[in-house]
């Protein structure tokens, strides 16, 4: 069952460098005041599309505050828009900040939460079962959407997705061919979270990025 909508940027088909650009981050977070189960409370309570999309607004604006005391849950998306714009230091304007967003395509893999149980996080990969439920949605994306480049973070996810591929290039490197006959190349990156520059531009560059 799909839970999330993909993000779909104004300018996505005009594409970022030219080419028509996905991002797929992990996973998201449930509100971890609460204890909840995802066959229970996720599926028939909460709306997976519109966090994903309230969050990428949030995005487009440049970020949002802190949360109770917490380090900016939006680190990532500014480290990656720093990758991007190939630049590590400076913090990208509103402005610059909206027209990259704007410019691709953006989707968690999983369509479950992390959530609270007990008191302990428990995470999709906890799950291995979510990443295999997970498979023929995210193809479907590919489908809808053709991206020319998917660029994955972390190595949780990439394993499943570069199962699609029928050709593997290197260990963070594979080509997808679509039924239609469309062809992307999928790659891993860090997590932004964890990112190195340097190595990370290498890989974006072998794809035009």
């Amino acid at each position: 069952m799909v839970k999330q909508e993909l993000f779909i940027g104004e300018q996505y088909c005009n594409g970022y460098n030219g080419k028509k650009l996905l991002v797929v981050g992990h996973q998201c977070a449930a509100d971890k005041k609460n204890d909840i189960t995802f066959d229970d409370d996720w599926a028939n309570h909460y709306s997976y599309t519109q966090d994903n999309i309230e969050l990428m607004e949030a995005v487009l604006k440049g970020g949002y505050p802190k949360k109770d005391g917490l380090r900016d849950p939006n680190m990532a998306y500014k480290k990656f828009a720093r990758l991007l714009s190939r630049n590590r230091q400076l913090e990208l304007t509103s402005e610059e900040s909206k027209n990259l967003w704007n410019s691709l395509a953006f989707c968690n893999y999983l369509q479950v939460p992390s959530y609270n149980f007990n008191g302990e996080t428990v995470m999709g990969k906890d799950r291995p079962e979510y990443y295999e439920q997970a498979l023929p949605i995210f193809q479907e994306y590919l489908n809808d959407i053709e991206p020319e480049v998917v660029v994955v973070w972390g190595g949780y996810t990439y394993p499943y997705i570069s199962r699609l591929g029928t050709k593997i290039i290197t260990d963070y490197h594979a080509v997808v061919v679509l039924p239609s006959g469309w062809k992307i190349d999928v790659i891993k990156i860090r997590h932004p979270s964890r990112i190195k520059y340097i190595e990370a531009e290498k890989i974006l560059s072998e794809v035009g990025i």
